[in-house]
C-alpha cells in the first residue's frame, strides 16, 4: 500500500467534494421526503397523516413503495453536488491563495475563506433552489 505525504490538488479537491455532495443527498433524500410530508400536516391539525419518524416512514414504504424516497432525487442530489463543489472548490482556493500572499492567517483567514465561499456558493445555487421551489 503506497502512502501520499501531499495535499489533494485542486482538481482532487474538487472530485472529493463531488462525491461528498452525491452520497449525502442519497443517503439524506429518505428523510428529506419524510420531513416535507410531516411538515405538510401542520402541527395542529387534528387529522394529521403520521403520529411520528418511524410511523411516516413505515406508512409511505408501505403505501407508495421503497423508491419513493427518491422522488425529486436527481435534482436535489445535483443541487448537493453544485453546494459541495462550490464551497470546497471557493474555500481551498482562496485559503491557497491568501496564504501564498500572506494575507491572513489563523481564525481571520477561516472568517475571509468562509465567507468568500458562501457567497459564491449561495450565487451558484441560486437558480437550482428557485428551479427546486417552483
Amino acid at each position: 500500500m503506497r502512502k501520499y505525504n501531499r495535499a489533494p490538488s485542486f482538481p482532487e479537491k474538487l472530485t472529493i467534494g463531488m462525491y461528498a455532495g452525491l452520497l449525502g443527498a442519497f443517503v439524506g433524500c429518505p428523510s428529506e421526503i419524510v420531513l416535507v410530508r410531516m411538515m405538510a400536516d401542520g402541527p395542529v391539525d387534528p387529522f394529521r397523516r403520521y403520529r411520528g419518524l418511524v410511523d411516516a416512514f413505515v406508512k409511505i414504504w408501505k403505501s407508495e413503495g421503497f423508491n419513493t424516497f427518491w422522488r425529486g432525487g436527481m435534482l436535489t442530489m445535483s443541487r448537493s453536488v453544485v453546494i459541495s463543489v462550490a464551497q470546497i472548490g471557493t474555500y481551498a482556493q482562496a485559503r491557497s491563495y491568501l496564504v501564498e500572499q500572506r494575507k491572513a492567517h489563523g481564525f481571520l483567514l477561516h472568517i475571509y475563506t468562509s465567507m468568500l465561499a458562501s457567497l459564491v456558493t449561495a450565487i451558484v445555487t441560486l437558480p437550482l433552489d428557485t428551479f427546486k421551489t417552483r
